[in-house]
């Protein structure tokens, strides 16, 4: 079994690294130079944030780490820091589920996309493709 395991990845590793390198001759063939442009960070809230976590307790810290319910993170009301709602962004916008299971939430105006898995994007070493499925997750 053990050299099965071995055996598979080295199979593995060396047909990857030959579509690697064939991937990038064809894209430095194609590719044209893209110009980013970045926003750039402010440090304008810093100490009003440093003030707020000095007055946390770890507990409080804690509970700002992890869920209390479903993509919830814990708030600290005495300080007026709200509960943070999360997104399950990287296979698209979904619906909204109920607070506590994974039931739907039962919303009329509310919608969902499914995206292919990231992995199934990042083999087809198609930049124009992630640029395309990353914009349409962010205007979503």
């Amino acid at each position: 079994m053990k050299n099965k395991i071995i055996t598979l990845s080295i199979f593995s590793m060396l047909l990857f690294s030959g579509y690697q390198v064939n991937s990038q001759t064809v894209k430095s063939k194609k590719m044209k130079p893209t110009i980013i442009t970045v926003k750039s960070l402010t440090s304008k809230y810093d100490a009003q944030i440093d003030k707020l976590i000095t007055q946390m307790t770890l507990e409080e810290k804690i509970g700002m780490l992890h869920g209390n319910s479903m993509f919830s993170t814990g708030g600290v009301k005495r300080l007026g820091i709200p509960e943070l709602k999360m997104a399950d962004g990287p296979l698209g916008v979904r619906e909204e589920i109920s607070r506590d299971s994974w039931a739907p939430a039962g919303l009329t105006n509310d919608f969902a996309t499914y995206y292919p898995a990231a992995g199934a994007l990042a083999a087809t070493f198609n930049q124009e493709m992630a640029y395309t499925f990353g914009n349409s997750v962010g205007q979503e």
